[in-house]
């Protein structure tokens, strides 16, 4: 997350591993509300900051995020999201400010 993102309900946490753990999914995908366009429906967007990871897949893959100054969550990305399962929730948790 970004300093200029927040989260939009208070336990978003307790929610998203809640879903997570009750489907027998990698990927859990959740809508997202984006500053100035309104609300967009969740998908597989090459961003990680829609998603939640079972914690399982991530060890099992031995998944890590490059040493990189920037874009290291393409990287992230490209390597997890083929590999996963994917659940959709169309249920907004997140406020993305894409202008800073």
């Amino acid at each position: 997350m970004d300093d200029d993102d927040w989260w939009l309900h208070d336990y978003a946490f307790e929610m998203l591993a809640k879903k997570l753990k009750t489907t027998n999914t990698d990927i859990l995908a959740f809508s997202f509300i984006f500053k100035g366009q309104g609300y967009a429906k969740c998908g597989q967007w090459i961003a990680i900051w829609n998603k939640a990871w079972k914690h399982s897949f991530i060890e099992k893959g031995q998944y890590r995020f490059p040493n990189w100054a920037r874009a290291d969550d393409v990287k992230w990305a490209e390597d997890t999201h083929p590999k996963a399962t994917w659940t959709y929730w169309d249920m907004p948790f997140y406020y993305y400010n894409y202008l800073h």
